[in-house]
């Protein structure tokens, strides 16, 4: 079936039977699947895991070729059913649904097939109408101030977090903490209205938008949110839906989970946010009902995507030390070690994407950052600053070339010398980044950055200084207490 003949969340499955399923025989069921599927496709769903795979890698040039033959095809596929939405949009604001770096989310996320992204479009707004209503299937960016108290309180609350820093490779980490969620079925809104629309020369089309809910709406801007950074399109995102409960935790929620809600998340996920989930670690007990039920939930799961869940059947304090085999790092930053649920980044965060979403308006084409990348060079201070991956790496060119910085003697000179490092980083695609008022990061002044070259320079010379005299300084003791024992041993003779 193609997808134009789909509805926007498909069949519910029925999870009545969920509790009293075996969660190991689930698991069993699950691997046989895996078992089942090509070597091809279990091939690419470990690289993708594993974070070997990616997306092919296009020069600007391709990609708007690739962008100009999907807006030709999404011409060809206006009287599809399934384009309703997206005509809606399009009769609103036709610079929206044709702009270039908005319709390259949706190639990206499908690897530049053209006729996969099309049809994830047609499904987005689809779901943007059912979740935001026709007032706003026009506008470009979904920002806070569009989101209702409840969105707001669903977004606060933290159970669905955006971590401040990526994976060893570069991707946005998403952690769901579905313990630490009250499931309150008022806010499934119970309000129902029509949107009727009548294109040129076409029928008129209805829309049913029923019950949307608030945690699906705080998901969808969040995930927009991540997007606005370029690498998270290209590398695509990770999830850890982090169920564990430490021995001093107080059980929350025990059979507390919304299937329907999860199952509509799952859906899309999966079937409209233009963004690459490359793999989902689920962490719980297999005996407990949190392990039942996301094991259960991942047999929805297409086979695709089945190949890119992983399940650690771990203890609390044990878990970190799992998922660090697959290069996520501090996942515990939304969860203290006594097992309570940290929401002080998440927060933080929120203001930053605030301030980002006033930039854009004000400033469209102004480069902003929400989380930097592996290779990004930070300027500013602080540990935080100093142990980034690609403040490190400039260290290490800085050491690489001491020797010829300090042969030159000029200071205009060794000025030059940081203005060729420099360059050379940019051409290699680095970033030197540094923090606004308001939070976020953008590109750095050409001076700033090229004055923190200089003093990485300066910083590794006078840490080489200290190192090599400290080594001195230990082999001259080593030396004077080797005499001093020498003359007691020529004494007691």
């Amino acid at each position: 079936m193609s997808i134009n003949d789909r509805e926007i969340i498909g069949d519910t499955p029925d999870f009545s039977a969920l509790a009293d399923e075996d969660g190991n025989e689930i698991i069993k069921d699950l691997t046989s699947r895996v078992n089942s599927i090509s070597v091809q496709e279990r091939e690419a769903g470990l690289h993708d895991i594993h974070g070997i795979g990616g997306i092919d890698d296009k020069s600007t040039g391709e990609e708007q070729v690739l962008v100009n033959k999907m807006r030709l095809l999404l011409s060809e596929r206006l009287h599809w059913r399934s384009s309703s939405a997206f005509r809606m949009a399009d009769a609103e604001s036709s610079a929206y649904t044709t702009d270039s770096s908005f319709l390259l989310m949706f190639l990206r996320c499908e690897n530049y097939n053209i006729d996969a992204a099309t049809n994830r479009l047609f499904v987005f707004f689809k779901q943007k109408l059912r979740l935001f209503g026709p007032n706003k299937i026009g506008k470009k960016m979904i920002t806070l101030a569009d989101l209702s108290p409840d969105d707001m309180k669903s977004y606060s609350a933290g159970f669905f977090q955006l971590l401040p820093h990526r994976d060893h490779v570069g991707r946005a980490q998403f952690v769901n903490l579905p313990h630490y969620t009250t499931w309150d079925q008022r806010e499934n809104v119970v309000s129902r209205f029509v949107v009727e629309w009548t294109g040129s020369g076409r029928t008129a089309d209805s829309y049913s938008i029923v019950g949307a809910h608030s945690k699906l709406r705080m998901i969808f801007h969040l995930c927009m949110a991540a997007l606005m950074d370029e690498e998270t399109q290209k590398k695509g995102a990770i999830t850890v839906v982090h169920s564990l409960l430490s021995e001093s935790s107080e059980p929350r929620n025990p059979k507390g989970y919304d299937p329907v809600l999860i199952w509509e998340s799952i859906h899309m996920l999966q079937k409209a946010i233009p963004l690459r989930f490359v793999g989902t670690h689920i962490c719980t007990d297999p005996s407990s009902f949190s392990g039942k039920f996301f094991s259960s939930m991942a047999r929805f799961v297409g086979d695709a995507g089945i190949v890119r869940i992983r399940f650690h059947q771990v203890s609390f304090h044990e878990v970190n030390e799992r998922l660090s085999t697959f290069g996520i790092n501090s996942i515990l930053l939304a969860v203290s070690q006594s097992g309570e649920k940290k929401t002080e980044k998440h927060r933080e965060l929120m203001k930053v994407i605030k301030s980002i979403e006033v930039a854009k308006l004000l400033t469209p084409e102004k480069l902003t950052v929400l989380v930097p990348s592996a290779t990004d060079v930070l300027l500013g201070r602080g540990k935080p600053i100093q142990n980034h991956a690609g403040n490190i790496r400039l260290g290490l060119i800085a050491e690489s070339q001491l020797e010829e910085y300090d042969e030159i003697a000029n200071r205009l000179d060794k000025t030059k010398l940081a203005e060729i490092t420099m360059a050379k980083m940019k051409n290699a695609g680095v970033r030197f980044l540094s923090r606004d008022d308001n939070g976020f990061w953008e590109l750095a002044a050409e001076r700033l950055a090229r004055e923190r070259v200089s003093s990485t320079f300066r910083t590794v010379r006078d840490r080489l200084k200290v190192s090599r005299r400290s080594t001195e300084e230990k082999a001259d003791s080593t030396v004077a207490r080797k005499r001093s024992l020498e003359k007691l041993e020529e004494q007691s003779d």
